[in-house]
């Protein structure tokens, strides 16, 4: 039973996890470099396109 309760908890979090993914990835926005609007590194900051 115990073993049953990990099984659905690990697979509740999983899918969780994809869904809130997919919606974030839908809502970001859409700019002309390749970083999608993050502020993760110097060259979104000076708009000359990331390559992570």
């Amino acid at each position: 039973m115990n073993q049953d309760l990990a099984v659905f908890a690990i697979i509740g979090l999983t899918s969780g996890l994809t869904v809130f993914s997919f919606i974030k990835n839908l809502r970001t926005k859409k700019t002309k470099n390749g970083c999608g609007g993050c502020t993760g590194c110097e060259l979104s900051k000076f708009d000359a396109g990331c390559k992570h």
